[in-house]
């Protein structure tokens, strides 16, 4: 565990993976601890920092760091996507690595993590 809270990706990832892929596993984490919180509270993308700063004391996390954090959050609380909506871009969503809401086939409202798992 981290001072955040959170546990780190060392947990999830082999020795020797590179510091850039751990540092956005722990990016996203912590974006889908805060858009959880956020969601129900009924924040949309337009979440100010400190609307952030204030979800992620209740959740007992570190506020957002950098500004790539805060931007992840207010995409990631953006449009739901819906994956049997064709103008949606599913596929730019996933390859993002950003963590993003969206509806399944079952009507389920998702928020998923991508993980890449090679360089």
């Amino acid at each position: 565990m981290t001072d955040s809270g959170l546990p780190t990706a060392r947990h999830h990832f082999p020795p020797g993976t590179p510091a850039d892929i751990c540092i956005a596993h722990n990016r996203a984490c912590k974006v889908a601890r805060i858009v959880t919180k956020a969601v129900q509270l009924g924040c949309d993308h337009e979440i100010s920092d400190e609307q952030m700063d204030a979800i992620a004391h209740e959740i007992g996390v570190n506020p957002p760091g950098s500004d790539e954090t805060r931007e992840a959050v207010r995409h990631a609380l953006g449009d739901v996507l819906d994956v049997t909506d064709p103008n949606k871009d599913f596929w730019y969503a996933v390859t993002a690595a950003l963590p993003f809401r969206y509806r399944d086939p079952d009507g389920r409202t998702v928020l998923l993590v991508p993980i890449p798992v090679d360089e």
